[in-house]
């Protein structure tokens, strides 16, 4: 138990630590016009967030903390979350007039847009799924450990992407999307 806790402790240290870095040269490297175009877009798809949950994943996750469930059983939450990702794209494209679209994010570009969603879906979503279900399978170690990795490979990630002038909003929202998609199929 106290391993464990150890372990957790100087993982999640580590990785918020790694994540603080990250986060700053991540502000001074697009400066604050770019930052507030990139932070205002995850921002906002948190926020819808909120609404395409409609509570499905607290309920998953007190059914897989009970008893150890099928791979049918998280399969198809894991459908859930895929269907909840192809609805919000396809509500950005189809159903949201265009007017409407340009307001709400500010004259971003819609694919600008939708990869922003698909970061933000991929790190606020399928990761964070994936990491309670190993919680929830006392697979702590290793939900901790990949996450201290994505903090690491998203750090070096960013400083060759600025080292080899490959840097924007596009980018970093595609390398963010990538590396939580990676993370969730280990």
């Amino acid at each position: 138990m106290f391993k464990r806790y150890i372990f957790s402790f100087g993982s999640n240290f580590i990785r918020a630590a790694l994540a603080f870095v990250s986060t700053l040269f991540t502000a001074r490297l697009l400066g604050p016009n770019d930052y507030g175009r990139f932070a205002f877009l995850l921002a906002a798809f948190l926020a819808v967030k909120q609404f395409t949950d409609l509570g499905a994943s607290q309920a998953f996750f007190f059914f897989m903390s009970r008893k150890i469930r099928s791979r049918k059983f998280i399969l198809s939450y894991f459908i859930w979350l895929f269907f909840q990702f192809i609805v919000s794209i396809l509500f950005i494209i189809i159903v949201i007039p265009e007017s409407y679209v340009t307001k709400i994010w500010n004259n971003e570009s819609t694919d600008l847009i939708i990869l922003a969603l698909f970061a933000s879906f991929m790190q606020t979503t399928l990761w964070p799924a994936v990491q309670q279900a190993l919680d929830s399978q006392r697979k702590n170690y290793l939900s901790q450990g990949v996450s201290a990795m994505i903090a690491l490979g998203h750090l070096i990630v960013i400083y060759f992407l600025y080292r080899y002038d490959f840097f924007g909003i596009y980018v970093l929202l595609g390398i963010i999307g990538v590396e939580h998609l990676l993370a969730a199929a280990l």
